[in-house]
């Protein structure tokens, strides 16, 4: 409970913001420059505080950056990226862009995300209002998500006996390709649906790869019930 407030917290802070620099025209003026630079003082940081936040929103330490940006990001398909992204960890995305910091629409998009039971917030150790503070989270590091292949769907490092489980997210889970929600959305599955837990993958422990329907993927599996 403690940590969705935080991120409820700090969702509604990042809207605030883009809505006061959206008001001022998106202009380079003293009150727009204000607003953003707020924005971004709350996702900047060291290289621990920065990777602690991304675990955070994803369970993971895999974004997108594109060399010369100031900000990098956790989806591929953000609207705020310009030109070719490369894939690394966050320490990978600072050394190619010293001093830049998370995209505040991908840590929008991310809360939102989570609400809807598309993220593993609350998975990794430490808090998220102390990482978007820039103060690094105790706990010990998240290992780093599988290599995302350029298409179809990861398969699971484990397969077991099905385990049958119940969805138990009032706005549905999204299912996805991957072990993060950096990967693509492959279905929504409805709350209270039974689904078959068929395997999971020891990089991804918050994540296990299921069967609903004739469908197989990844959820997080702080949203089953067993």
């Amino acid at each position: 409970m403690r940590r969705k407030t935080f991120a409820i917290i700090i969702l509604a802070a990042v809207t605030g913001l883009l809505l006061l620099f959206s008001a001022c025209g998106g202009s380079t003026g003293a009150t727009g420059a204000s607003a953003a630079g707020a924005a971004q003082d709350a996702a900047s940081g060291s290289v621990a505080s920065e990777t602690q936040l991304v675990k955070e929103l994803t369970g993971g330490d895999h974004v997108y950056f594109v060399k010369g940006d100031t900000h990098y990001h956790l989806y591929p398909d953000c609207s705020q990226i310009t030109g070719t992204a490369q894939e690394g960890t966050v320490a990978q995305a600072l050394a190619a862009n010293p001093g830049s910091s998370l995209c505040v629409t991908c840590i929008s998009r991310a809360l939102t995300d989570g609400a809807a039971g598309g993220t593993a917030i609350g998975n990794t150790n430490g808090t998220l209002n102390g990482s978007a503070n820039g103060t690094t989270g105790t706990g010990t590091n998240t290992p780093a998500q599988p290599p995302k292949p350029a298409s179809g769907v990861i398969q699971p490092t484990t397969k077991y006996t099905a385990k049958p489980a119940t969805v138990n997210a009032a706005d549905g889970l999204n299912m996805r390709k991957g072990p993060g929600t950096n990967y693509d959305k492959i279905a929504g599955i409805p709350d209270k649906t039974k689904v078959s837990d068929i395997g999971n993958t020891s990089a991804q422990p918050g994540w296990v790869y299921i069967q609903y329907n004739s469908t197989e993927g990844w959820v997080s599996k702080q949203y089953l019930k067993y």
